[in-house]
């Protein structure tokens, strides 16, 4: 399987879970509250935001191959905070991912001698396998965060700039923009939003910030590029991302497959994208 380049929209449109009958809000949503228990789950292990970032980017990878009928996103989630959080050398014990994971979902702490603890410690490993084949083995990731900083710079911002920029590139973890576009576009792109962002809150912006992006508007009307990428690619990228502040919208059969209670089940190559001698992580069904 090849490495992890990046994918087109149509490669995104037709993933295995839209093959196995997932509609798109379902598997938006399955992916909005999947990227939620992970982020809980590393802020209750005090991860470091890369840690984090890395794990996000693992779950939306393997989904982009793997469908959400196929395996226990769950399960997925949990793998991938303990796959990031060694890629990253943040490490945590097998054991306190399963404790967090389990506090997060269900609010109750769990036994290690109780059998669903066991379970999961199997489920987990077995996953970890699938991930890395998913992966292809390629668990090297690069955020846009360092970038952003180097943009801000260039344009003299402020620190209430830089913030912003960050903001909403944490935000856009909880995307499927890291598949699409690379770090340094993402980066100029979050940039930019801030920018917007700021410039129709001039009253609280500082100083500095708003002769940055008075700079940064005279960049744009020059060359119809801001920090070598095209104007146009990032407004594309800046309308993806306002997509995470707007509430999706679930009809009767969406909300049936998300209570697990659809018709949905996996397509018949879904056991191609299982690989030899690994079981699926979990359930024929889509499960919350």
């Amino acid at each position: 399987m090849r490495s992890f380049g990046l994918l087109t929209s149509e490669e995104l449109e037709n993933s295995p879970s839209k093959q196995d009958g997932l509609s798109s809000a379902v598997i938006n949503e399955y992916s909005r509250s999947s990227c939620s228990f992970i982020c809980k789950i590393a802020d209750r292990l005090k991860l470091r935001l890369i840690s984090k970032s890395t794990a996000l980017v693992f779950f939306h990878r393997f989904f982009s191959r793997q469908s959400f009928a196929t395996h226990d996103r769950w399960v997925v989630a949990m793998t991938c905070v303990f796959l990031a959080s060694k890629v990253e050398e943040d490490i945590r014990k097998l054991k306190e991912v399963i404790l967090a994971g389990h506090k997060v979902k269900t609010g109750e702490d769990l036994d290690e001698k109780n059998d669903l603890y066991k379970r999961l410690v199997d489920k987990i490993l077995i996953c970890e396998r699938i991930l890395l084949h998913t992966l292809s083995f390629d668990v090297s990731v690069e955020h846009p965060h360092n970038d952003s900083l180097r943009y801000v710079k260039e344009i003299g911002g402020g620190s209430d700039l830089k913030q912003t920029t960050w903001n909403f590139l944490n935000d856009s973890l909880n995307t499927k923009l890291c598949l699409r576009y690379t770090a340094q576009q993402i980066a100029a792109a979050g940039v930019m939003l801030a920018a917007y962002y700021l410039k129709n809150r001039s009253e609280s912006s500082s100083k500095l910030s708003k002769m940055a992006i008075q700079k940064f508007d005279e960049m744009y009307k020059k060359d119809a590029k801001i920090f070598g990428h095209p104007g146009d690619l990032l407004k594309s990228i800046v309308v993806e991302l306002l997509v995470v502040y707007e509430k999706g919208k679930l009809n009767g059969r969406d909300i049936a497959q998300i209570k697990g209670t659809g018709t949905v089940t996996p397509s018949a190559g879904a056991s191609k994208r299982t690989h030899a001698g690994e079981s699926s992580t979990l359930s024929k069904r889509p499960r919350v």
